[in-house]
């Protein structure tokens, strides 16, 4: 049964809800996202502590597992070379080395770059840049703090010591076991200790001349070395497959050129070598 209601009753107020201001609405825009086009999203810099970045951190640092991992002693070394041309896309910037005012490229122009030059260039990415004729300093490097919102500076040396590490890691996973822990045994010339924290960052440019300088120990030896391939070259070394020998001749002779050494008399050795044939 329904109930009425009483004559007398009160309506309450509800003051303040009804006189109070009418506050202005606030429009939050909605968060702008930047496309970047990259036609090869292993080439460039990355920031692993992005989720994209990340993705991509991980499969530049990823070791292939069918590959036969190198032992120095047993290899030779174009065969080291062109492994690390392979991976010349992932590097980045980094590789590229001042010596005199002038950039080389670490992995196909090195015996053109100094140890010392590319200490320097550590330095200056993971510690305190050195002033020109400055010595390399005592052992063990003082690794330095970076921040890479502090400036684009800051920011390029960020994405080098990004770099870095992928040619750190590449190493890692190219080189047999013994031949890598025989390169820990120079360890002093390119790690850098965090003396808060004990962290040490190991420098993959450095690690890799070191390599370098394994194979061809300097400029000249491994110029000569690489001549005396040119100059012994036989097409039964190669299954009598002229297509792989050429690819070898070939491969050495850019090497040399890259480095200022191209050979005076190239077409003498590709013909003398042809002529090993077994139908010649």
């Amino acid at each position: 049964m329904s109930r009425s209601l009483q004559s007398n009753s009160i309506a309450p107020s509800i003051w303040p809800i009804a006189n109070a201001p009418i506050q202005p609405q606030i429009t939050i825009a909605a968060p702008t996202t930047t496309t970047i086009w990259k036609t090869n999203p292993m080439f460039g810099d990355v920031n692993p502590g992005k989720k994209v970045g990340q993705s991509i951190w991980i499969k530049k640092t990823k070791g292939d597992p069918t590959r036969k991992r190198f032992d120095l002693s047993k290899l030779n070394p174009t065969e080291i070379h062109a492994y690390f041309k392979e991976q010349i896309g992932k590097y980045g910037r980094c590789i590229l080395i001042d010596v005199g005012g002038t950039k080389f490229n670490l992995v196909t122009q090195h015996l053109k770059i100094p140890l010392e030059a590319v200490q320097r260039a550590a330095h200056a990415c993971y510690s305190t840049a050195l002033a020109p004729g400055a010595p390399i300093p005592a052992t063990p490097f003082a690794h330095s703090a970076n921040d890479p919102l502090a400036g684009d500076l800051e920011k390029a040396i960020f994405y080098n010591q990004v770099n870095g590490q992928v040619v750190a890691t590449s190493i890692k996973y190219g080189l047999s076991v013994t031949v890598y822990s025989d390169l820990m045994l120079h360890k002093s010339k390119f790690a850098f200790v965090n003396t808060t924290t004990g962290e040490v960052h190991y420098v993959g440019l450095t690690m890799l001349k070191i390599i370098l300088l394994m194979i061809d120990p300097d400029s000249i030896v491994g110029k000569d070395s690489l001549k005396h391939q040119l100059e012994t070259m036989k097409l039964h070394e190669h299954g009598n497959d002229v297509g792989a020998m050429l690819t070898k001749i070939m491969s050495i002779y850019t090497t040399l050129k890259e480095n200022g050494h191209e050979p005076d008399s190239f077409r003498h050795y590709l013909y003398t070598s042809l002529l090993t044939c077994p139908n010649t």
